[in-house]
């Protein structure tokens, strides 16, 4: 009987293909970190806009003047968690085909190193299902 895959060679084979690209990877994690903080951060400039509109008068200039300086703050920080996602969602694109690629053309490698004693009787899957395999 055939011996099973584990969960640790499973790993192990998608990180020896994604490891070419470990600094896009770490930077999506830095990315993806910095765009969660930025958005739990935003609700501390919530709170103060509303501290400073229910402490405001009617009229008063200075709270104005802070309203519209927290207002812009809160565009910033979401604009730069927009930025991060954008960024994680477009290395993520870049990233997932090539190691897709890099899976199926050594899980290719493997059937053919275990079907070489097979003989002549073997269809190449390969030119067979072509369209699964980057060039």
């Amino acid at each position: 009987m055939k011996e099973k895959a584990t969960i640790a060679q499973i790993i192990r084979t998608y990180w020896n293909s994604a490891r070419r690209n470990r600094g896009l990877i770490a930077a999506m994690v830095v990315a993806l970190t910095g765009a969660t903080l930025a958005e739990l951060w935003v609700p501390l400039y919530y709170k103060k806009f509303f501290d400073v509109l229910g402490a405001s008068r009617v009229g008063d200039s200075g709270a104005t003047a802070n309203l519209i300086t927290i207002i812009i703050a809160i565009a910033g920080v979401n604009s730069l968690a927009w930025i991060l996602y954008r960024f994680c969602a477009f290395a993520n694109c870049y990233l997932q085909p090539r190691v897709m690629t890099d899976l199926s053309v050594s899980a290719y490698e493997y059937l053919q190193l275990h079907s070489f004693g097979l003989g002549a009787g073997i269809i190449d899957c390969r030119s067979k299902h072509s369209r699964f395999f980057s060039p």
